[in-house]
């Protein structure tokens, strides 16, 4: 969130603020903020620009990394996932109401392997 902030200066104070904000290619609000955080010893918050630059920054590095274990030829041990049991239905043609296509064909065999191990 952010709050304003106003306060009653002289002349001559104003003068110098507008000299130094010209000066410095700054609005007079912009060298206040960049006074005051100064003053205070606390950083100012990033913009969204400086957050996505930092974040490309990580990613670069990363990808650097990878890159590195990559060409250097080592091997990386990756996760193997366990194998799942999977519920396979029996299809029978005896006394099923089944499809004629299904009927003795010797693919179904076959398929209803799969999931069981290697064919």
């Amino acid at each position: 969130m952010v709050k304003v902030l106003s306060t009653k200066v002289s002349d001559e104070v104003y003068e110098v603020f507008r000299k130094k904000a010209e000066e410095s290619g700054l609005s007079i609000a912009s060298l206040l903020r960049h006074i005051v955080y100064k003053y205070l010893d606390i950083e100012p918050p990033k913009t969204p620009e400086q957050e996505l630059e930092e974040k490309v920054q990580l990613l670069m590095e990363r990808v650097s990394r990878l890159e590195e274990i990559l060409y250097s030829g080592h091997r990386i041990a990756m996760p193997v996932p366990a194998p799942t049991a999977t519920a396979v239905q029996d299809i029978s043609d005896e006394g099923e109401d089944l499809p004629s296509y299904l009927k003795g064909n010797p693919w179904l065999e076959v398929l209803s392997k799969r999931g069981r191990g290697r064919v």
